[in-house]
């Protein structure tokens, strides 16, 4: 029995470095007959990684007709999340307050795309869209020639190669799986324009908001989790005594961390006594990618924080994101962490963190933490996870800071990460690879090849 054929898609540097965190790659290489392609900018990092990948470059065309199908798709779908009203609205008001208050080319672009959500300019670039996608024949040739079973795209939604896989799947017969790697991405950009096979996503928060907003039947669904987080799991550590150290991480709303490292610096200098006593020390890791505004590290103004080196020296390089490896090590000797909702509070929770977010009013910030809890579908529940406390106001903040602090460190406080990441039983890897030998054995298309 030969075995099954598998296309794998990845589309950029973030999609790859969480493909290969863990043993996705070799798993996939064991147990079926794999092809993977990247662009051009991947290959040249992973490709001593793989025996066997091909190389393909997006058309240009698709790139930028990709952009405005998103924001027509947000207009017409706007009722569906209330996370879409806010992508829109930020691109009015941009994160930050200005003399015009509000982004003249944000505007512009609103205008574009409630000019071409109207029925007959939208049918019109869905078919651009669609010739554009597809216009790479000799890539989708190499595709067609394999005669996959699966043809699997990380994904982020409406991205021309999520697309493109897709549509490869239906012409060949073949079933499609969507994999989206990011907290975000299945609520915040856009509603599904082509629906593939199968999804898979983080956990069942996640789940059931696909199912709300892209109106995805349950069993096309399966919330396995992330490549990503295995390293946390694997490296988590249960001997809370000898966590000694506070990491800040920092808001991609950059300009959001100084009003925080600036009470934090004021905590520490109240309370100085009572840490070094404890033996605690504070440590702040910028967001590695910031908009607008950022922290000058060069020029630090909190001799009470220390930064966070290897994380500084990660951040000078092209691809910014730091190895999974070295976070969770990080995490692991941390009493606690202070972030902004972002993909690293889950990886804290999962080493046995609690996380305190700081959602304060900022003068000058409009796309705060504290209107994200608010507005963002994938964060609104989250204070009902166990572990996680939110500071709405000042006061709220130092107390809470205080007790967390002084306060026992105990990893069993984390009780319900599930909710947000399914993390097991066994690897994310032995779980999309369980998941697709039940679709090919159900559907028969694992067939006996000559």
């Amino acid at each position: 029995m030969a075995k099954a054929r598998i296309t794998l898609v990845i589309s950029n540097l973030f999609h790859a470095r969480s493909f290969f965190s863990g043993s996705l790659y070799e798993d996939f290489s064991k147990d079926f007959d794999l092809q993977i392609f990247f662009p051009a900018q991947v290959a040249n990092r992973y490709k001593g990684q793989v025996t066997r990948y091909g190389v393909f470059e997006l058309p240009e065309a698709a790139q930028d007709l990709a952009k405005l199908v998103l924001d027509a798709s947000l207009i017409r779908n706007i009722h569906r999340s209330t996370s879409f009203s806010f992508r829109l609205k930020r691109y009015v008001l941009g994160d930050y307050r200005r003399f015009l208050n509000f982004s003249p080319t944000g505007l512009l672009r609103l205008a574009k795309a409630l000019l071409f959500a109207t029925p007959v300019l939208y049918r019109f670039i869905l078919y651009r869209y669609q010739r554009a996608y597809l216009s790479d024949i000799q890539f989708n040739n190499q595709i067609i020639d394999f005669r996959p079973d699966v043809i699997m795209a990380w994904s982020t939604t409406i991205e021309p190669t999520t697309m493109l896989s897709i549509e490869l799947a239906k012409l060949l017969g073949c079933k499609s799986i969507c994999v989206f790697d990011n907290w975000d991405n299945l609520t915040s950009k856009s509603v599904l324009i082509q629906r593939p096979d199968y999804v898979v996503c983080f956990g069942p928060e996640t789940k059931r908001l696909a199912i709300k907003i892209h109106r995805l039947e349950p069993d096309q669904i399966r919330d396995l989790g992330s490549a990503r987080f295995d390293s946390y799991i694997f490296a988590k550590s249960s001997n809370s005594k000898s966590r000694r150290n506070i990491l800040i991480a920092g808001s991609s709303i950059a300009l959001e961390d100084r009003k925080m490292l600036s009470e934090i610096s004021k905590f520490i200098k109240m309370n100085c006594a009572k840490i070094a006593e404890e033996q605690l020390s504070f440590v702040y890791r910028p967001h590695p990618a910031p908009q607008g505004l950022s922290v000058d590290l060069d020029a630090w103004e909190y001799p009470e924080i220390s930064i966070d080196e290897s994380s500084k020296l990660n951040f000078k390089k092209t691809d910014s994101w730091q190895p999974q490896i070295e976070l969770s090590s990080i995490l692991n000797s941390c009493k606690f962490v202070i972030a902004a909702p972002t993909t690293l509070l889950i990886e804290a929770l999962i080493c046995g963190n609690r996380v305190l977010v700081p959602a304060l009013k900022v003068f000058r910030v409009k796309t705060s933490i504290r209107k994200m809890l608010t507005h963002l579908e994938h964060l609104k529940n989250l204070e009902r996870i166990n572990g996680v406390v939110v500071s709405y106001k000042l006061r709220d903040f130092h107390d809470n800071l205080y007790q967390l602090c002084f306060s026992d460190c105990n990893v069993d406080f984390v009780t319900n990460v599930e909710e947000l990441v399914r993390t097991k039983p066994g690897t994310f890897s032995s779980r999309l690879v369980s998941f697709v030998k039940e679709i090919l054995m159900q559907d028969g298309t694992a067939v006996k090849r000559d």
